[in-house]
């Protein structure tokens, strides 16, 4: 074999060689960043659900003064007629709202947050993708 064709070929070989050391890499680079965000959403997921409903709430065990449940209950069975609550958070403080946990006649489980007070339905618990918060 010439010497030139042995450079051509070592050419060729570096070219293809390089192809797949770029794709490789950008699949290996891929899996590593999401493999980084998902872990990132496991981590600061209690952060996550603050900033996307502000008024976050934990679960008490004790209910808290001033919680109108039988209106709260009375304004669900207006909006979801049929619902019946499955699960209670109260909120820490009493500016929060209350989260009810339902489940419809058609086994649609929902999550509403009501005021405390009036019992007024402040809407659904938001959703990012399919992380509830």
């Amino acid at each position: 074999m010439s010497p030139l064709n042995r450079n051509a070929l070592n050419r060729n070989v570096q070219q293809k060689l390089r192809l797949a050391h770029l794709w490789l890499g950008l699949i290996a680079g891929l899996f590593i960043v999401m493999m980084g965000l998902t872990g990132v959403v496991i981590v600061f997921r209690p952060m996550i659900e603050a900033a996307a409903a502000p008024k976050a709430i934990s679960s008490g065990r004790s209910r808290p003064a001033g919680v109108n449940l039988a209106l709260v209950e009375q304004r669900l069975a207006m909006v979801h007629p049929g619902a019946r609550i499955s699960r209670i958070a109260f909120p820490e403080s009493s500016a929060e709202p209350v989260l009810v946990q339902a489940e419809t006649t058609e086994k649609q489980r929902l999550q509403e947050f009501f005021d405390r007070s009036t019992g007024q339905d402040l809407g659904a618990k938001k959703k990012l993708g399919r992380v509830h918060t």
